[in-house]
């Protein structure tokens, strides 16, 4: 028994007056096609409608499939125009001291780093996850971006005005008139 989707009924049995077998077979096949048909549709509308950007990819590194999210996060007008571009290519996979190629990443996933995108120098905080097909082969990986850049430049705000008051302490007059310039 298969599980219906999200809004689908239960699958119907074939109607008896079928007595020919390929007649069967043709109902049984449109059924099969409408399903993958509606399956598809959920899954493209899933990751379409996904706040964070999302891309996935080949187990090359490629990308297969990205939304609209990922299209404006790197400055593309649509997101098919990013299927087949390679994630090296977007992507300057920086951690710390060590500078990381999408297939390094690919082979860590799951894991999180956070890097900057090539052109924009926009951080971003990167999630990777593997995915399997049925026979538990490795198909790609989903990669999911959100950007930080925000949160990137209130927290060099931040630690400039810590800086800035803690060198002060010594003149808190100077210290008020500072912040209240700032």
């Amino acid at each position: 028994l298969q599980m219906p989707l999200p809004g689908e009924a239960l699958p119907k049995p074939v109607p008896r007056f079928f007595e020919d077998s390929i007649d069967r077979r043709v109902a049984m096949a449109h059924r099969a096609t409408q399903r993958l048909r509606d399956l598809h549709r959920l899954y493209s509308d899933t990751i379409n409608g996904l706040p964070d950007a999302m891309v996935l990819t080949d187990v090359m590194g490629q990308v297969v499939l990205a939304n609209p999210a990922a299209a404006a996060l790197f400055g593309v007008g649509d997101a098919g125009m990013l299927q087949g571009v390679a994630l090296d290519d977007l992507l300057y996979l920086h951690t710390g001291a060590e500078e990381v190629r999408s297939a390094a990443l690919i082979a860590r996933a799951p894991c999180t780093i956070e890097t900057t995108l090539r052109p924009a120098n926009r951080h971003v905080l990167l999630r990777a996850v593997p995915y399997f097909g049925h026979d538990q082969a490795r198909l790609g990986t989903i990669v999911d971006l959100v950007d930080i850049s925000e949160l990137r430049v209130m927290q060099a705000e931040r630690e400039d005005l810590l800086r800035f008051l803690s060198h002060d302490m010594k003149s808190p007059a100077t210290s008020l008139l500072g912040l209240a310039q700032m």
